[in-house]
């Protein structure tokens, strides 16, 4: 075999190495409580999408701000829900258009106050009352900010934090994503000691991915639109809470 005839062959057989490649790993951020609920049927619904797209996935769950940090530049691909407007904070993050999660932001205040918020943000203005909210959930904030004093306001890294600081009345109210707190309120340790106090806004919540990655947020968009019309997320949102979860699964499964 002459050696222009050997070259020639090992460039074949390196293409058709390259086109049998496993493609990368993609690394999401998730802001949930790993095994948590809502953690499972979101985590759940992005591996069926991975896979229809051949992509292997790895989720990796980080608190809201560091996660952030990170798919800012570049150390993870992408986020599992960020409110519609996350890149004019974020410039390098490019949006997925296609909603994965519908958020009802709710007021949690200590059991017997006669606290009560009427769908506004407007509703905590000149009030007083010291608010918690999770740290880096920046629709939370901005609306809070704009109608609450800066000093009247606290951040926590996670749900529980803040449902803590509520029992033990170092804050009045603690405002956060319903279904996320839902497994706290419901266990013996906020069960008898907080309760709801209305809803202040629903929004739709949506994929992320680092501008690398700008030319797969179209597929990643379609594949997801395919998975929610056959109802997939929908089944695993139930199955992650179990029996009676069906209305609240169709209040943040987006359709």
């Amino acid at each position: 075999m002459t050696a222009k005839n050997l070259l020639t062959l090992l460039f074949a057989l390196s293409t058709a190495t390259q086109g049998l490649a496993q493609p990368k790993e993609f690394v999401l951020h998730a802001p949930q409580v790993e095994g948590s609920p809502t953690a499972i049927w979101i985590s759940r619904t992005y591996e069926e999408v991975f896979r229809r797209l051949n992509i292997p996935l790895r989720v990796l769950y980080l608190p809201h701000v560091r996660g952030a940090v990170m798919t800012e530049v570049g150390e993870v691909d992408g986020q599992f829900n960020r409110f519609h407007d996350y890149s004019d904070k974020y410039p390098n993050q490019i949006r997925v258009d296609e909603p994965i999660y519908s958020v009802v932001l709710t007021a949690v205040v200590p059991a017997g106050s006669d606290l009560q918020f009427d769908n506004s943000w407007q509703s905590f203005s000149d009030t007083g009352l010291k608010i918690n909210y999770v740290r880096g959930i920046e629709a939370v904030e901005k609306s809070l900010k704009q109608h609450v004093d800066a000093n009247l306001l606290a951040s926590v890294s996670y749900i529980h934090d803040g449902l803590v600081n509520l029992k033990y009345q170092h804050s009045d109210v603690f405002i956060h994503g319903y279904t996320a707190m839902k497994p706290y309120l419901d266990s013996g340790e906020f069960k008898d000691h907080l309760q709801l106090a209305g809803t202040i806004e629903r929004i739709n919540l949506y994929p992320f991915v680092h501008r690398k990655h700008s030319a797969l947020a179209p597929s990643i968009a379609s594949t997801l639109t395919q998975v929610k019309a056959e109802g997939l997320p929908m089944q695993y949102c139930m199955e992650a809470y179990g029996p009676g979860s069906e209305q609240l699964c169709r209040g943040v499964v987006p359709q």
